[in-house]
Parts: C-alpha cells; structure tokens; sequence
C-alpha cells in the first residue's frame, strides 16, 4: 500500500522558528505536521512515538545538541529523513551533521527559503515507496 501522506515531525526551541517552518510547508501538497518539539528529550519521544517520515530539526537545544537526536534517529527503524535547519552553518558543523547521518543540512540565515522545495522532493520519494510493516 502506499502512503498519501508523508508525516513531518519539527524540532526546534524556537516558537517564531517553528510558525515560520510550519507557513512555508502550507504550500507543499501531501504533507502532514505529525508533532512539534522544543527540545532533544521530547522530539526523541515523538520520534518513537509517531514514527515521521521526516525530521526537520535544529542543533542547539535547551536540554542538549540536535545531534543526538540525528544518533538516536540512525538507531530506529525506519529511518525518517533527517533536515537540519540551523544558525550554526560552519563548515565542520556541516560535515558532522552529514556525517552523522542527516540527509539534508541548510543554514537558517541563507538557505530557510530551500526547505519546501526539498521537502516536495521528499514526498514524491516517500510516496512511491510502501509503507514500512
């Protein structure tokens, strides 16, 4: 069976970052805002909990770093798609988070704008595969 609807979970402290993510996705078709969270306890939780097709996350949380969640996320089956949206844009923060296995990294100062055009090439990836038993 496949799916209509790829589930979206975001992670980030930020309540403006997270209304501004949630207006750019009003435009891309097929999607569904599964759940929000402000920091690393609470996404992993939602994480097992809704088991979202994608992941929309920042580094810097109140209670630890967005990398554990990117580690706790290669440790589930399936793996969702793991975006990082974030403020810190260096170039070794980059590479660790590519490292550590996020699919996508964009920088919140330059490139926030690219997240439903990605996000739209999630869904027709998502939409041909069959849902995980």
């Amino acid at each position: 069976m496949k799916r209509t609807v790829i589930r979206i979970l975001l992670a980030d402290d930020s309540v403006v970052i997270l209304e501004r993510i949630t207006e750019l996705l009003r435009e891309v078709d097929g999607i569904e805002l599964a759940g929000r969270a402000g920091g690393v306890g609470e996404s992993s939780r939602l994480i097992e909990q809704l088991h979202p097709d994608v992941v929309i996350l920042d580094l810097q949380m109140p209670d630890g770093s967005g990398f554990d969640i990117i580690e706790s996320i290669k440790e589930s089956c399936p793996e969702p798609v793991v975006i990082v949206l974030t403020n810190s844009g260096a170039l070794p923060v980059r590479e660790r988070c590519l490292k550590s296995g996020a699919n996508f990294f964009l920088d919140k100062s330059n490139k926030f704008e690219l997240l439903p055009q990605i996000v739209r090439g999630i869904v027709g990836t998502v939409r041909a595969a069959p849902n995980p038993v």
